[in-house]
C-alpha cells in the first residue's frame, strides 16, 4: 500500500486517482501527525511525503518513522515545489528518502518510480522469506542431527552394556569392516582394528566357507547353528545375516555378543 501525505487535499486526490487507476492500493493523510498515527498502525511499501506542511513537516515525519518497526522496509519519496533548493534536497536524503520529486508531479515519472520501488520491495520480501525458510530448515536439520546423535549415543551405550558388537563383510572386494565395539571386544581398544583373519579364526570359519554358505539362504541357518555351538564355550554368541542383490550375495552382516557381559 502507498501512503500519500499532503496538507492540500487536491494534491492527495489527484495522485490517489492516478495510482489507483494503475492498480495500486492507496491511503491518505492530510497532516504529519495523521501520517505518524497511520504508519504506526499499518505497513506501507511507499510513502509519498510532502515536505512543507504546517505542524509536523515532511522532514520531521521521515525522522520520526526511522525507529518504527512497521516502516523498516518502507521507501520514502519527498514531494516539494522547491526542488531547486539544494539544501532541502540534501536534507531529504539525509532523512532517509530514496527519491525527491518536484511539484507539480509528472505522473509518468511518478509511476515509473513507484513501479521500480515496488519491484525492489517485492524482491527484498522474497529474499527475506527465502532466508527465513532456509533458517527454519537449518534449525530443523540441527534438531534432527542432534536427535540422531543422541540415539546413536544411546545405542552405543546399550551395545557396550550388552557386550554387543557389529561387523560387515563385502563380497565384491572382500572387505571386512569391524565396528568400534568389535575392536574393543577383541583388542580392548576401539581404535585398533581387529583383522579379518583373526576374527574369522576366532569364529572357527574360513573366508571361503563364509562365502559358500552365506551364498545359500538355507546354509546360512546351518552356519548360525554351528557357530552357536562352537562359540558357546568362549562366552560368545554370533548371528550372521546375508544380504542379496539380484540373487547374488552382496554383503554379510554380523552381530557378536559376549554372553558373560549380557544383562539378560
Amino acid at each position: 500500500m502507498i501512503l500519500i501525505v499532503d496538507d492540500v487535499p487536491e494534491n492527495v486526490y489527484s495522485l490517489q486517482k492516478v495510482l489507483e487507476f494503475h492498480g495500486f492500493q492507496v491511503d491518505a493523510a492530510f497532516s504529519g501527525e495523521e501520517a505518524l498515527r497511520k504508519i504506526l498502525s499499518k505497513q506501507y511499501v511507499l510513502i509519498l511525503l510532502d515536505v512543507q506542511m504546517p505542524g509536523i513537516d515532511g522532514f520531521e515525519v521521515a525522522e520520526n518513522i526511522r525507529g518504527f518497526k512497521k516502516a523498516k522496509d518502507t521507501a520514502v519519496v519527498f514531494l516539494s515545489a522547491n526542488y531547486t533548493d539544494i539544501n532541502m534536497i540534501i536534507k531529504g536524503y539525509n532523512q532517509g528518502a530514496v527519491d525527491y520529486i518536484t511539484k507539480p508531479v509528472d505522473t509518468d515519472l511518478l509511476l515509473l518510480k513507484v513501479k521500480t520501488i515496488y519491484k525492489l520491495y517485492e524482491a527484498k520480501q522474497d529474499n527475506s522469506r527465502q532466508n527465513q525458510e532456509i533458517l527454519v530448515l537449518y534449525e530443523h536439520a540441527k534438531e534432527y542431527n542432534q536427535t540422531l546423535l543422541n540415539k546413536i549415543d544411546k545405542f552405543k551405550q546399550v551395545f557396550d552394556l550388552a557386550g554387543v558388537a557389529q561387523w560387515e563383510y563385502y563380497t565384491e572386494n572382500e572387505r571386512f569392516v569391524p565396528s568400534a565395539q568389535l575392536n574393543k571386544l577383541f583388542n580392548g581398544d576401539e581404535d585398533i582394528s581387529v583383522s579379518k583373519n583373526d576374527f574369522f579364526g576366532t569364529l572357527g570359519i574360513s573366508e571361503d566357507s563364509l562365502l559358500g554358505q552365506a551364498s545359500n539362504a538355507k546354509e546360512i541357518v546351518r552356519m548360525n547353528c554351528q557357530l552357536e555351538r562352537n562359540l558357546e564355550s568362549k562366552g560368545l554368541k554370533v548371528l550372521l545375516q546375508p544380504e542379496y542383490e539380484d540373487e547374488k550375495l552382496k554383503r554379510v552382516l554380523g552381530v557378536v555378543q559376549e554372553i558373560d557381559n549380557s544383562p539378560i
